[in-house]
């Protein structure tokens, strides 16, 4: 009897030894943005790790980081060397992550390092955290986010290029939405979509770039592929889900400078974002053509910056400042005064080829030419002041972007150049970081992918001049 009871009690004490273990030493999950939850995201989404490696497509768009990011940085931890890219896309997951957990501790690992009075509010943090609470309530899992942003950047990579050899759209967006059109299947995360995801992605990517849109890089052309599709009258959710993919890729997009949070989603770009969702809303009317659209935010942008964009001259300014993420009354009287310095002839040419509502725009959205606009922005050798470094990109900047898009525009008509890859500034961007005075005599060329690229002394290039 008694071996009996030990017996019972010892099993009895086993059992709860055991339901202990499973209920309080559970595996918790890793922090957000911990090497080990780096490497359960490689695991889940093997196009990751396409990012990290040599041959990467690089965005130059931002300042290179300092030594301490690097040392910080995702990919510098995981295989010695720095990818900016891999960077980029680590921290827009775990932007988005911490987008959707909500809390305030998210909030702070989100914000830490942005400074007032620009650092993005609690508040505004927690309206983003809602709308992706609604859409995950709707039936839309964290995982369609999270492939979504992942595969947004495959087309900076010779792997995905590979598999896509056919493809030779140089953008990484138009690369994109081709390769999802043609066999989806090859990237290795695409099954893993929810059906309404399989079904939704190849249809949303590449009608709307939001970002274009946010910083006025095109005109009304920027939005008759949303316009065509239909999607706001037949699917309203779907353009939701990408608005709410690209606000985790832009939250991310610093992340080779510092990895650790977002130094980009701060409050005035969260205010210019939500500024872009309402103008876009406009579509719901049956009525609302794209240049209503283009003009409401237009508007919104010009008040921000004192102007009030009713003459050609004050729109180039907007967007100009929209390109250069400018948000003070200040900044607009800045750039008046140092537009009026401007040559009339030049003046001009800045309107034809400047103006958001010229029909004299490329059919196709030039990009990076923001990225030219910010690097001379913050480019400290062309001046300690604002007033002294925005005086520069009129002076410098803008007649050059201005000149290469008029022979651009030339050569289209003459049927001498690619009519399907936008015209690219990207190594342009580079050369405003580096030594910005040269865009005054620099020699360039547009190759054959239309990427504007310096032309080395000595260099014999086929393609065509500018």
């Amino acid at each position: 009897m008694k071996y009996k009871i030990i017996t019972l009690v010892g099993v009895i004490g086993i059992a709860s030894l055991l339901w202990i273990s499973t209920n309080i030493f559970v595996k918790t999950d890793p922090s957000i943005g911990s090497e080990s939850w780096v490497h359960e995201k490689i695991k889940a989404y093997p196009e990751i790790s396409w990012l990290g490696g040599e041959g990467v497509r690089q965005t130059h768009d931002m300042q290179k980081g300092a030594s301490e990011g690097d040392l910080k940085s995702p990919s510098f931890r995981l295989y010695g060397k720095k990818y900016p890219e891999f960077d980029r896309t680590i921290l827009s997951l775990m932007c988005l992550n911490w987008f959707v957990k909500g809390d305030e501790d998210a909030y702070k690992a989100f914000a830490s390092a942005q400074k007032e009075p620009d650092k993005l509010s609690f508040e505004s943090f927690s309206n983003l955290h809602k709308l992706y609470a609604q859409l995950i309530s709707s039936g839309v899992p964290l995982e369609d986010f999270e492939i979504a942003l992942v595969l947004g950047d495959t087309g900076k990579t010779e792997t995905a290029r590979a598999y896509f050899k056919e493809i030779t759209a140089s953008d990484h967006d138009e690369f994109l939405k081709e390769a999802l059109q043609r066999d989806a299947a090859l990237f290795p995360s695409f099954k893993k979509l929810t059906p309404w995801g399989q079904e939704i992605l190849p249809q949303i990517s590449g009608i709307v770039h939001f970002g274009h849109f946010l910083h006025l890089e095109g005109g009304v052309e920027m939005l008759i592929p949303l316009l065509e599709s239909h999607i706001v009258e037949q699917d309203p959710k779907a353009l939701e889900f990408d608005f709410l993919v690209h606000i985790s890729d832009v939250s991310g997009a610093g992340g080779h400078i510092n990895p650790t949070c977002s130094i980009v989603m701060t409050e005035n770009v969260y205010k210019a974002l939500m500024a872009v969702d309402s103008s876009l809303n406009l579509l719901k009317k049956e009525e609302t053509t794209a240049q209503d659209v283009l003009e409401n935010y237009i508007n919104i942008r010009a008040l921000w910056i004192g102007l009030k964009a009713k003459t050609p001259e004050e729109r180039v300014l907007t967007r100009l400042g929209a390109m250069i993420r400018l948000y003070e009354k200040e900044d607009g009287q800045i750039l008046k005064s140092a537009f009026k310095k401007i040559d009339p002839t030049q003046q001009t040419l800045f309107v034809q080829m400047f103006d958001p509502l010229s029909p004299d725009l490329p059919n196709i959205t030039p990009t990076y030419i923001p990225a030219v606009f910010v690097n001379l922005y913050n480019n400290k050798s062309l001046g300690e002041t604002k007033e002294e470094r925005l005086s520069k990109i009129l002076e410098l900047g803008l007649p050059f972007v201005a000149r290469v898009l008029k022979i651009y525009q030339d050569h289209l008509s003459d049927g001498k150049m690619n009519i399907m890859d936008p015209l690219n500034f990207n190594d342009m961007a580079r050369v405003a970081k580096e030594y910005p005075e040269a865009l005054t005599s620099i020699s360039v060329f547009i190759d054959p992918e239309n990427n504007v690229m310096e032309k080395k002394e000595a260099e014999i290039s086929p393609e065509m001049d500018v």
